[in-house]
């Protein structure tokens, strides 16, 4: 059979629509660029305007960006895949196999190729679109009939030869994984029609089902005299058999080993992943509570309620650089910190300045629930990577409007702080490494550090009330400080920070209050010379200092700050944005999620005084809450909140037991394919090898890891894999 001129004959085409010639040509030209100047967003919006579904996967990998659902995002919605790639521009576009598409990849690797040229298809195979994979096999394309549905498979072909099908992807031409890229062996040119010819995949349709009922066959015979599990009951015998094997003490590890041999069973097997969710699940229960468990059918429950998708908070990745913007004051002063800094740092840039205006603009405005521009901002990023410039900014912004004793730059003692806000009412505290503060008070070395943290809760909480003193020496009455505005900048080291606090901390307000932004990688250094603070940073900043009583606005002992109103669109706009925290804590509170519900809790209240601080940087003279504000403050709080719950999640430990254990997970996190062989785990944790097992054990039978053996050249290795998400 001439299958190229089946495939040009369009009386054979049947209701699959016909790729759109323009948009093939337009690819051709994408994919013959060199793999560094092909731009992934163009290659996506082709791929699904021919109709494929497109999801993103992370840059230089075949893995979805954690946190994302993967192959479930997959769409042909072009303003859904123009956002994913506006975030990340190298991600490596996807492709979704089975769905509506039907389509159908045969995954022949380099050591199977003469498969392809010589075995029972190979006639068939030549005139598929054909895609040259990372390692130099072959990605043959076909479009199936509606009528005809295949799953993935492996090996079950042919050795070395898989199968994508109906919940599957592959890596699309032009993706590039580990330095590889996926190139077009032919195809995808115009005039070129994918085989979507139901005659035209006859022999292909054909070898496969038999092929599959083989497998499934001599697995039958392989069972012998066991029952076999069909289809439908799979799950279910499954479950049952791991919690007898739990009830009689066995381990996570255990179970699995046994889960692999007793899925020959099964008719079709269950995937591997399926076996490792089982096992996971079941080794949640102590023995004496399993049984209820399988009475009450906890797994369908949990598969049910997409609880055993992921063993925590999904991670949303550092704030996208598109918040990092806000109009007006604070842009000025962003743009003149990274032209002046040896190595710019935007995250910590934007932090400076965002304290800076919150300072400034303190006791002096509110809105019209009576929210207050006082923050607390935590900058995280490594040594040496740009954190002290933004302090040093502000420095002279303050120099200049005549503030700096409004400038404070560390934490003696509870009481010291509560004496320089009784001289300034109004302060910006400047303070590196707060980690160490916060490691302090999780030890209880130094009670004065208790005092500190006591004293910044309350201060946080009486911006719009009364600050009630210490009665000191020599004094016979509480001094009271009206509406206090104490402004914190803190800086740490990423790690660091997150374990340095603890349980406790979690939940008792302080982390709450904190936003937390985390900087990328220190950019390249920059040859600079002294420059003057810009005049209108200079003038904005003194118009500020200068509000003050004379206008009726400010008196220095009892403030009356003027109400900033927002427009209706604003109100909408925050009330939407207060209903979708509402659901947020709603459900934390029902999975009794203390920290979840301390931090959602105080969403709404940071979403008002960002939108606040928006409208007066934009317009100081004229400030007005808009809905650009709300937006902006909205995505950037939920964003932030999303990515403190998955940080705290992954480094903040109940004992020093648990945090060994966590850092296991986050050396995997990190590794490629999320896997470590143990030499170098063993070398990373720096402990001894009893520790590390025992660590590993644990890990394992909560389902977090799973301990593989690997061939090496002289011997079986042991790896360690990650299963959470």
């Amino acid at each position: 059979m001439n299958s190229k001129s089946a495939l040009h004959n369009p009386q054979n085409v049947s209701e699959i629509p016909q790729i759109q010639k323009k948009v093939v040509k337009s690819l051709n030209k994408l994919i013959n660029k060199p793999a560094c100047i092909v731009n992934k967003i163009d290659l996506a919006e082709s791929y699904s305007r021919m109709g494929f579904d497109v999801f993103a996967c992370a840059v230089n990998s075949k893995k979805p960006f954690a946190g994302s659902n993967g192959l479930s995002d997959a769409t042909t919605d072009l303003d859904q895949i123009r956002a994913w790639w506006t975030t990340n521009p190298e991600a490596n576009p996807a492709i979704r196999t089975g769905g509506d598409a039907n389509l159908f990849v045969f995954d022949v690797e380099p050591e199977a190729l003469e498969w392809s040229r010589s075995g029972p298809i190979a006639d068939e195979l030549e005139d598929l679109w054909q895609v040259k994979t990372r390692r130099g096999g072959i990605h043959f394309y076909t479009r199936l009939p509606k009528d005809v549905r295949f799953r993935n498979s492996v090996t079950k072909i042919a050795a070395s030869v898989d199968t994508r099908g109906d919940g599957g992807y592959v890596m699309s031409p032009g993706a590039v994984v580990d330095g590889n890229e996926y190139e077009i062996i032919q195809g995808f040119e115009e005039g070129s029609g994918i085989c979507d010819i139901p005659m035209a995949c006859t022999k292909l349709i054909d070898f496969v089902r038999c092929e599959f009922a083989k497998a499934n066959s001599d697995r039958s015979q392989n069972i012998g005299e066991s029952n076999p599990i069909p289809e439908g009951q799979r799950n279910h015998a499954m479950t049952s058999l791991a919690g007898t094997m739990r009830r009689a003490g066995m381990g996570y590890k255990a179970i699995l080993a046994a889960f692999r041999e007793e899925n020959n069973r099964c008719i079709p097997p269950l995937d591997e992943s399926e076996l490792v969710k089982i096992a996971g699940s079941v080794c949640r229960y102590e023995p004496d509570t399993i049984t209820v468990a399988m009475v009450e059918n906890h797994w369908a429950q949990m598969v049910e309620s997409g609880e055993i998708k992921n063993n925590g908070p999904d991670d949303p990745g550092p704030l996208p650089v598109k918040l990092l913007r806000v109009p007006g004051f604070i842009s000025q002063v962003i743009d003149f910190c990274l032209e002046t800094a040896p190595y710019p740092n935007h995250v910590m840039a934007f932090c400076g300045a965002l304290a800076m205006q919150a300072m400034l603009a303190g006791r002096k405005v509110r809105d019209s629930v009576d929210c207050r521009t006082n923050l607390y901002l935590l900058g995280l990023g490594h040594s040496a990577s740009g954190k002290d410039w933004p302090r040093k900014v502000n420095d002279r912004i303050a120099l200049e409007a005549g503030l700096i004793d409004a400038i404070g730059d560390g934490f003696a003692s509870g009481e010291g702080i509560e004496d320089l806000m009784h001289h300034n009412n109004t302060m910006l505290f400047q303070t590196d490494e707060i980690d160490g503060m916060l490691l302090s008070v999780n030890r209880a070395k130094e009670s004065r550090y208790e005092n500190i943290m006591t004293a910044l809760l309350k201060f946080y909480s009486s911006a719009n009330g009364i600050y009630k003193m210490r009665v000191k020496a020599g004094h016979t009455c509480i001094q009271p400080i009206h509406q206090p505005c104490l402004v914190l900048f803190g800086t740490a080291i990423p790690n660091h920070y997150y374990e340095a606090l603890s349980s406790r901390m979690l939940s008792n307000g302080f982390f709450a209050r904190m936003l937390v932004l985390e900087s990328r990688k220190r950019s390249e250094g920059q040859s600079v010379s002294h420059r003057e603070l810009p005049d209108g940073i200079v003038e904005t900043a003194k118009y500020w200092a200068q509000l003050d009583s004379d206008d009726g606005n400010l008196s220095s002992f009892y403030p009356k700050p003027a109400v900033v109103e927002a427009t209706a669109g604003a109100e909408k706009a925050i009330e939407e944005a207060r209903l979708m925290v509402d659901e947020e804590y709603g459900r934390s509170e029902d999975k009794a999620d203390v920290v979840a519900t301390a931090v959602w809790g105080r969403a709404v209240e940071n979403i008002r005084k960002l939108s606040l601080i928006f409208a007066v940087s934009e317009k100081p003279m004229e400030p007005q809450i808009s809905v650009q504000g709300v937006r902006w403050a909205t995505e950037l709080v939920t964003h932030q909140v999303r990515r403190m719950l998955f940080m705290a999640e992954s480094h903040v430990a109940e004992n020093p037991f648990h945090a060994e254990c966590l850092k296991v997970v986050n050396l995997l996190r990190q590794s490629p394919n999320g896997e470590l062989p143990h030499s170098k785990m063993l070398r990373r944790m720096r402990c001894g090898a009893e520790s590390l097992q025992k660590y590993v054990e644990t890990l394992s039978q909560q389902g977090d890891i799973d301990i593989v053996d690997r061939p090496t050249a002289t011997r079986m290795g042991r790896h360690y894999r990650l299963l959470c998400a």
